[in-house]
């Protein structure tokens, strides 16, 4: 079974909810109106997970175009570009420049000694796994659990690296909430208690920083707090019907 195809809620949903609001969650995953988002827009990130956490497959998933097929200034544009893209079916396409950062990544994250002690622990890597919490169903693909308990851990690609960005990144893109939520889907599919969740940050920019940031407990329960309020939120408005919020509807003060 596809992951599309397990039934429940997952956490990039709700923080589509989070992060663009009730009326956005609807028009993405209620009525389906949006069109698909770029596949060119996570190719990077989806690279990069696979260099560090599948290394034996990223030989044969992510390819690079021949420069005969891209434009005189190397741009995806021509024809043959496209027919020789269509060929290579669900590969992760990156340009010759893409790779060069994608390898300077890798080197500042296999240098980083806690990453390295992360990919050295008995681990499961991106296992789809779902459960029923409070009688409702909960999926996920958390990138790195540690089998024996304990610890999720999930990898970030990122120009935010700092403390102090990544500190506002983790509130104001919803990561606290990606948190509680593997956290608590964790303990309820492998039976042991998981209660720190780590983030391998990678910057893909120059130069390359790699940082490892654990979520505190205020953060988590906070993260618990948004999931319980969204979701409480998420079944009046499946029942009402009504996806409009307040900014929806008049003049919002920012102060």
């Amino acid at each position: 079974m596809n992951y599309s195809d397990i039934p429940g809620m997952n956490v990039s949903k709700l923080k589509d909810a989070y992060t663009e609001g009730w009326a956005y969650f609807a028009a993405a995953h209620v009525h389906k109106t949006l069109p698909p988002k770029d596949k060119k827009a996570f190719a990077f990130g989806s690279a990069i997970h696979l260099a560090l956490l599948k290394p034996d497959e990223f030989a044969g998933k992510v390819v690079v175009p021949p420069r005969d097929v891209l434009a005189k200034n190397g741009a995806r544009s021509t024809d043959a570009y496209r027919e020789w893209a269509k060929e290579q079916g669900d590969a992760i396409i990156l340009t010759d420049a893409e790779m060069d950062t994608l390898h300077r990544c890798m080197e500042s994250l296999l240098s980083h000694e806690q990453v390295m002690h992360c990919m050295a622990m008995d681990r499961i890597t991106e296992t789809p796994i779902a459960a029923t919490i409070d009688g409702r169903k909960w999926k996920g693909i958390p990138d790195i659990v540690a089998k024996r308990g304990g610890t999720v851990i999930d990898l970030k690609s990122t120009g935010f690296i700092s403390e102090k960005k990544f500190r506002w990144q983790c509130y104001d893109l919803g990561y606290h909430i990606q948190a509680a939520w593997y956290l608590r889907l964790c303990e309820e599919v492998y039976r042991k208690p998981y209660t720190t969740f780590v983030f391998i940050a990678i910057e893909t920019e120059p130069p390359y920083r790699c940082r490892c940031y654990y979520l505190g407990s205020r953060a988590i329960q906070r993260g618990n707090d948004d999931i319980e309020r969204l979701l409480r939120e998420h079944d009046e408005r499946m029942a009402s019907g009504d996806w409009k919020e307040d900014c929806d509807k008049g003049l919002v003060l920012i102060d």
